[in-house]
């Protein structure tokens, strides 16, 4: 932060609630963005159906821990599905239908 780097957090625990790391972003005319702070209550929706609308097959890829593969499988997946984008490229244009779940509230609950 001293540098003048934003911070980009990865981790279940939430830098930009943690006093000390406030201080310093404020400090270094820094932000910091935790990546896995899910939105806001109001921001919340729903599963409404809408995926049935989308016209094409619809493959769900789940994991129950970190590091099981599931995006590469997705990458591979839309590789291998004869698109000719690039697989990133594919998997970026499903953001109208598609959900992404990093973290879900109770993850990190026993």
């Amino acid at each position: 932060m001293k540098k003048g780097m934003n911070i980009v957090n990865g981790l279940p625990e939430f830098l930009s609630e943690d006093g000390e790391f406030i201080q310093m972003a404020i400090e270094c005319g820094v932000r910091i963005h935790d990546i896995r702070k899910p939105p806001a209550r109001k921001d919340l929706h729903c599963f409404k159906g809408d995926i049935r609308d989308v016209g094409m097959p619809v493959i769900t890829v789940l994991g129950t821990d970190c590091a099981v593969g599931k995006r590469t499988t997705a990458v591979n997946l839309v590789r291998r599905s004869g698109n000719r984008a690039s697989a990133q490229h594919s998997l970026r244009r499903g953001k109208q239908v598609c959900s992404r779940v990093r973290s879900t509230v109770w993850q990190w609950t026993s």
